[in-house]
């Protein structure tokens, strides 16, 4: 899926994106209806049918020993819910006229259990709340694959206790270490991931919500981002206007600048890790190779080579002295000269041969001849200053936020950008 839908359009097409799921399967809400329902209310709605049911499981497995009638709603209905309380969300901002970027937020799960519905589940689910209101149980089903790893794939999920759409990356536990040696470091370096961005909440950083160990996988919960990578509309739509690049330019600093206050280098920064939602949010993602540094801005010789070589700056292709945040840098530099071109830096050239240039001779990628009469001056002094081979002179993710480059003009809307048109018009492919 190149394209990851609006959640509006998963939820008026759940059938689809949800091939596997017993939409009509039957979730329990703890929290005994105010008045039973009538004949007409039922007529009017038969998804919505309240059964009154008395669990007999026990509270330990997370299905509620319950002594009172309790209500019984379908996975379509709750998703349904949440659909109706995103259009009237929606409708609010409109009237409201609220034009900034807005992030909605995600329900996060940490430190719950969390419970995947199988389609051939027959138990009622519980969202068992403790007495001071909080959930203590989250319930899920999963989608369609949007994504794909070398060790692992990202699905589309539903959350059903709260109805939001949001994404799970799946690793699956290999039953023999043998199998592939290389898994218990992927394993790992996933539970090193969870561990580092677990608490951060920005709007231009993927969120985190939640994590679940079982017998045959590994479950990493992430806040559903419709759209795609900047990579994948590239590749779909081509080249971007430069008004469009410095508006995301600017966003993707200020995530990188709040991933290094929190003492974060990414260390892979390139089109691919960053997801451009339909409002034209930007959001930096996957983070498996990112590192803690206690001085994020001072070499630490301890740093390994990481990263994809075309990206890479080069005091990472030539360790031997360490580097520090300003190998992310770097990168956007990459990640800028990508928007503008279409292509990836070095295009020209293979790794092998890239990485004697970035390493040995200490070259910045150049701007292809064919692009470089619509790169601004101040678009051209942006890069130079990412590209400084020495990275003390480079400048740090928050003094760029205040490079003319990053200055949006007031005017610019994403919406009347033609990538947006693009992406509406792909996006309307999708349900056909």
């Amino acid at each position: 899926m190149v394209v990851r839908p609006a959640p509006e359009v998963l939820y008026d097409n759940l059938e689809k994106f949800f091939p596997n799921a017993n939409l009509d399967q039957p979730v329990v809400d703890i929290t005994p209806p105010a008045s039973p329902m009538n004949d007409k209310q039922v007529k009017k709605d038969p998804s919505r049918i309240q059964k009154t049911v008395i669990s007999s499981t026990s509270d330990e497995e997370g299905f509620g020993k319950l002594s009172k009638p309790h209500r019984v709603k379908t996975i379509r209905a709750v998703a349904r819910e949440a659909s109706e309380a995103r259009k009237r969300e929606s409708i609010r901002r409109t009237i409201n006229q609220n034009t900034n970027l807005v992030r909605r937020q995600s329900t996060k799960m940490w430190g719950k259990k969390v419970v995947e519905v199988k389609p051939n589940q027959t138990q009622y689910l519980s969202k068992l709340r403790s007495q001071k209101g909080e959930i203590k149980q989250f319930s899920w089903i999963r989608g369609e694959l949007i994504g794909k790893g070398t060790f692992g794939n990202v699905y589309l999920a539903l959350n059903v206790t709260t109805g939001e759409m949001i994404a799970v990356k799946q690793v699956l536990a290999p039953e023999r270490v043998s199998e592939n040696a290389k898994v218990p470091e992927v394993i790992e370096a996933l539970r090193s991931e969870v561990e580092t961005l677990k608490d951060l909440d920005h709007l231009n950083i993927v969120q985190y919500l939640g994590f679940e160990k079982t017998e045959k996988e590994y479950n990493l919960f992430l806040e559903y981002v419709a759209g795609g990578s900047v990579a994948s509309c590239l590749r779909l739509y081509g080249k971007f206007e430069e008004p469009l690049i410095r508006f995301l330019t600017l966003q993707v600093l200020k995530g990188l600048s709040y991933l290094h206050t929190k003492g974060i280098l990414h260390r892979d920064m390139k089109a691919d890790n960053i997801l451009l939602d339909l409002d034209g949010v930007c959001k930096i993602s996957d983070f498996g190779i990112s590192k803690k540094s206690n001085d994020i801005y001072a070499n630490d010789a301890a740093m390994s080579m990481q990263g994809t070589i075309f990206w890479m700056a080069p005091e990472v292709v030539d360790s031997r002295e360490g580097y520090s945040a300003k190998v992310d840098i770097w990168s956007l530099g990459c990640v800028v000269l990508e928007m503008f071109a279409g292509r990836r830096p070095w295009s020209n050239l293979e790794a092998i041969t890239a990485m004697f240039k970035i390493g040995k001779a200490k070259a910045a990628p150049p701007i292809p001849e064919d692009i470089l009469p619509s790169v601004s001056m101040e678009g051209r002094n942006f890069l130079d200053s990412c590209f400084a081979i020495d990275a003390s002179k480079r400048p740090t993710a928050q003094e760029l936020c205040n490079d003319r480059f990053c200055e949006v003009e007031p005017n610019f809307s994403f919406s009347s950008t033609r990538l947006a048109q693009l992406i509406k018009t792909n996006e309307k492919k999708i349900t056909v």
